[in-house]
């Protein structure tokens, strides 16, 4: 089994697959603290001077890569550099060192007042209790991520990969996914 955010990777081995699902999909949201103290609107907000953004290291961190694409399709290069350089620079913009996950603790600790997330992860917080809100991007504004199986052709253990992948389309699987703030496909 080998899962991926892109059917793009899949592709370039389709030959390694018997069979290629799509099990879920995920968008980006802006994570703040309950109440927005910063009343951060856009993704343009985040190169506000005031509006310190945690956010996920591009350098070893898909989604930074995909958060760089929002900021550009906002504000070009000029809004990516800002968050991106100027801010790093300042300190008004931090860098994951770990995982993306620092960033909700960033936020709970008032170490930073904004940072941009899956959308599922925001649900996640606001499901388990912690007092933090999020603003919706635009469609237009936004990046998505598609997530896909692919069974081995020659997986070690056959039946285990197809009983994995039914698994994955399943409705017990779909209903998990959906409780966890993914979309479904």
């Amino acid at each position: 089994m080998y899962t991926l955010p892109s059917k793009s990777r899949i592709d370039e081995s389709k030959d390694w697959f018997s069979r290629t699902e799509l099990y879920a999909k995920n968008k980006l949201a802006i994570m703040t603290r309950k109440g927005n103290p910063k009343q951060v609107k856009k993704l343009a907000d985040l190169g506000r001077s005031d509006v310190r953004v945690s956010m996920p290291n591009p350098e070893w961190e898909g989604i930074g890569k995909r958060i760089e694409e929002a900021y550009r399709k906002v504000g070009g290069d000029t809004l990516r550099n800002t968050i991106m350089e100027t801010k790093v620079k300042d300190s008004t913009t931090y860098l994951t060192q770990i995982h993306h996950r620092q960033t909700p603790m960033r936020i709970l600790y008032e170490q930073s007042d904004a940072g941009p997330v899956w959308y599922s992860e925001v649900h996640y917080q606001k499901m388990i209790g912690h007092p933090i809100e999020y603003i919706e991007i635009p469609e237009n504004e936004n990046i998505k991520a598609q997530y896909y199986a692919g069974q081995l052709k020659k997986a070690p253990h056959p039946k285990a990969a197809k009983d994995f992948m039914d698994f994955l389309v399943s409705k017990e699987a779909r209903a998990i996914y959906s409780k966890y703030g993914f979309e479904l496909p």
